[in-house]
């Protein structure tokens, strides 16, 4: 169950890509470690992932969400629903939610967010995510000419992160686990051309949430 990123891509308005819902994580497949793989509709399709369509240039921010039609967004509460008395909690997760980093609390603001990719999805949990390269922050596009990329992450929750992942063209490149609610990483990179990295925040409760890439060109 996926997105056959074959039938083409307008990047005017395809800005945003849902990386998790309540149906699962569409991140990558579950043979490359994903621990929430979609179970609905015939399952994980090879190529339909996050990632392959990353790998095709294609410029996407992160979102979380629900897939919910009845005016709960953000509840917890899908996984106890049944379907003619079975539980459906084998096939669905806890929602989404989608982090927006916005200058100011406003409509126009946080669609100004949505547009430059200033976001991060999460597992429903409410943790506070960071990610930015050269000073450019999640979402961006850099040109880089001097060879070294100061990479800055700060992950604050209040379970204990357990793996955090700095992800470069779709493969896990560089990885800490620090057992710790607040994290502060910043490394330096040689930069290659048409790179992207994103962050992959793993919590000891199993809860995630990822940062929109940015890329360099």
């Amino acid at each position: 169950m996926g997105v056959d990123w074959s039938k083409g891509h307008d990047p005017e308005v395809e800005r945003l890509v849902e990386i998790y819902s309540c149906w699962g994580n569409s991140e990558r497949p579950e043979e490359e470690g994903n621990p929430r793989p979609i179970r609905i509709l015939g399952g994980e399709k090879k190529g339909q992932h996050v990632i392959d369509g990353l790998n095709r240039g294609y410029k996407f921010g992160f979102v979380g969400g629900g897939d919910i039609h009845d005016g709960r967004p953000g509840d917890s509460l899908q996984p106890l629903q049944k379907v003619d008395g079975v539980s459906l909690t084998h096939k669905i997760y806890y929602q989404g939610i989608t982090g927006i980093w916005a200058k100011e609390l406003t409509r126009k603001e946080i669609f100004r967010a949505l547009w430059e990719r200033r976001v991060f999805a999460t597992t429903n949990v409410r943790v506070i995510l960071k990610f930015s390269i050269s000073g450019a922050p999640m979402g961006s596009e850099i040109r880089n000419s001097k060879g070294k990329l100061p990479i800055k992450i700060f992950v604050a929750s209040e379970v204990p992160i357990t793996l955090l992942t700095l992800v470069k063209n779709g493969k896990d490149y560089k990885t800490i686990q620090p057992e710790k609610r607040v994290v502060k990483w910043e490394i330096e990179d040689y930069a290659t051309p048409n790179t992207y990295y994103y962050v992959r925040v793993q919590r000891r409760d199993g809860e995630m949430a990822w940062a929109s890439p940015v890329w360099v060109n």
